[in-house]
């Protein structure tokens, strides 16, 4: 599965491109402000639905403008689809194939895609609602029931809250029951995709920092683990009532990295975070392509920065072997692999125009 092609329309600084792509590497190289991540941030929302960079849709569009559109020639095992994304301030619009109206879950499946980038730092240093959606869309990629599972849970968590804030408590036992029953699926998908993808980010993480690197990571629930689900909300009712909102259940799981039970954002230098999630993006590409035949597209932003010679090395190799399509961009071509020059397709980016280099 690969991008045959690109259109963007006024997103950022890029006001109209089009590029016929590579289906393994693409390169882009030009000044910092020149719109490369835009670029990046392009193909990601074809895959996500949203941006990386913003929650703010109005910040990805022109200033002069109301709206931008992206749009992609999809090349799978069953031909070319065609697909769109058309983001305004406050709508979300998919098309794929002829067909409108698409929900985003529908445009995941058919582009999947990751990202390595400079503010994915957060993923260590803020709280675990990035780690959560990190596994999440591995578990969404390989196990096509999950979504279902978490819809009903989520309803469910909604009903029983909206049941805590009021004085009529009759319903209760009936929503704890549904909620109980779906978050116990979700823990399940989440807990046996998190057991197939630790050996695979273990293994990175050995490459890049060595046997003795000390990394833990782990998978938390969301609840004791030394009492069932539903024990825990009959004995948490009380305060459950009091706070009016549910206080244990997958909506509260985490996944702790640590270092010699430190956690890892107070533990690793800024590089050593930057290995660390690396080994997790890489992980998670080498499972989606274990369970599903094929690879994830991978956006990779500021190729090797704050990366060492050595584990800049490892990187190239992983990348070189990589089966997918991939899309890197870089200050200048001295920090690209001297084999990727032979072939990987370059282009420059300069004052939001894209070109091909011949």
């Amino acid at each position: 599965m690969y991008l045959d092609s690109l259109s963007i329309q006024g997103l950022r600084c890029l006001e109209r491109v089009e590029l016929s792509l590579d289906s393994k590497r693409n390169v882009f190289i030009g000044d910092n402000g020149a719109g490369k991540t835009s670029l990046l941030e392009a193909i990601y929302l074809l895959g996500r639905g949203h941006s990386f960079r913003t929650a703010n849709s109005r910040r990805l569009i022109q200033d002069e403008r109301d709206q931008c559109v992206v749009r992609a020639q999809v090349q799978n095992a069953h031909g070319r689809l065609p697909v769109g994304i058309l983001k305004t301030a406050d709508a979300t619009r998919v098309k794929l194939g002829q067909d409108t109206g698409i929900k985003l879950s529908e445009l995941a499946r058919a582009c999947p895609v990751l990202v390595l980038e400079p503010g994915q730092h957060r993923l260590v240093e803020d709280g675990p609602v990035l780690r959560r959606r990190f596994l999440d869309w591995s578990v969404f990629h390989v196990e096509h029931a999950y979504h279902e599972e978490w819809r009903r849970f989520s309803r469910a968590l909604k009903q029983r809250n909206a049941l805590l804030r009021t004085a009529q408590h009759a319903m209760l036992p009936t929503w704890t029951r549904e909620l109980v029953s779906a978050a116990l699926k979700v823990d399940q998908f989440r807990r046996q995709v998190f057991q197939e993808l630790l050996p695979l980010i273990n293994h990175l993480l050995t490459c890049f920092l060595g046997e003795e690197h000390g990394l833990r990571i782990q998978y938390r629930s969301g609840w004791l683990a030394d009492s069932s689900l539903e024990e825990q909300y009959a004995k948490q009712l009380s305060q459950d009532v009091e706070r009016g909102f549910t206080q244990s259940g997958p909506h509260r799981a985490e996944i702790r990295v640590s270092v010699e039970r430190h956690a890892a954002r107070d533990s690793l230098s800024r590089g050593q975070q930057k290995l660390l999630i690396t080994a997790m993006l890489l992980g998670q590409a080498q499972h989606f392509a274990q369970r599903n035949g094929i690879s994830p597209i991978l956006l990779i932003d500021d190729l090797g920065s704050e990366l060492g010679q050595g584990a800049r090395a490892t990187l190239y190799e992983f990348l070189k072997s990589y089966s997918g399509q991939i899309f890197v961009t870089a200050l200048d071509a001295d920090q690209i692999p001297d084999e990727w020059n032979k072939v990987a397709k370059m282009f420059h980016v300069k004052h939001g125009s894209i070109e091909a280099m011949v």
